[in-house]
């Protein structure tokens, strides 16, 4: 994560916390696979150096040595699973979604359809942004709604799973509906005073309960009916 500058024995190989301007590296462009020039290369011993600079989480994860055909395929292989993979999730995530609001369309009335369509939807642009290689929105933007997108696809499929297990509490699901309309507030508070992560971390916690909450009422109404 962060801008990247990687020199072999005090050669600048890639350099690009030289463009303080430029947006950090998102999904397969986070990847680097880069060449050791021949001529670089000292007999007696050799010299890596890495550096990574990011406005907030710095990291690297394993460096790889080898031929460049291998380490080629490797970063195929990491392409597919890392970006393309989910690309086509959420390309059927979509189709799912806007397949369930064709079925609310016909059958006005039975809102759990437009519940579940609605966050599948939601779902599918919010996998779609996070392996997007280019950056939607600059920071603080970009965490503050991909976090209340996040929240919004929880709250929805909450009332669905709800609503799917016979529950149909009113203020339950209108609290939820407020927590996702009011996290974009949250996120910008938590920015202003300087916790924008804490924040963050705060309300998917909150979300990752409520999903649970969810679950656990799918999960009693499957018991109560001892069907499959």
């Amino acid at each position: 994560f962060g801008q990247l500058r990687v020199a072999l024995n005090g050669e600048k190989l890639l350099d690009t916390i030289t463009q303080p301007l430029a947006p950090e590296p998102r999904s397969s462009k986070r990847q680097r696979l880069l060449s050791l020039p021949p001529c670089l290369l000292l007999p007696a011993g050799n010299m890596l150096e890495i550096t990574v600079r990011s406005a907030r989480h710095a990291g690297i994860s394993k460096v790889t040595l080898g031929g460049y055909d291998t380490l080629h395929e490797l970063r195929n292989d990491k392409t597919l699973w890392m970006s393309t993979a989910p690309a086509v999730a959420s390309a059927m995530m979509a189709f799912l979604g806007l397949s369930v609001l064709l079925i609310w369309v016909r059958r006005r009335g039975e809102s759990i359809y437009l519940h579940f369509g609605i966050a599948a939807v939601a779902w599918s642009l919010h996998t779609a942004w996070t392996v997007s290689s280019h950056p939607v929105l600059p920071q603080p933007h970009y965490g503050v709604w991909w976090t209340a997108l996040y929240a919004f696809v929880v709250a929805m499929l909450a009332i669905f799973s709800l609503r799917f297990a016979g529950y149909q509490p009113r203020r339950t699901e209108r609290g939820l509906l407020w927590a996702a309309a009011l996290a974009p507030l949250w996120l910008y508070l938590g920015v202003a005073v300087g916790a924008g992560d804490s924040f963050g971390t705060a309300l998917r916690l909150g979300m990752v309960l409520v999903a649970f909450a969810g679950l656990a009422a799918v999960a009693v109404s499957a018991l109560r009916r001892r069907s499959i």
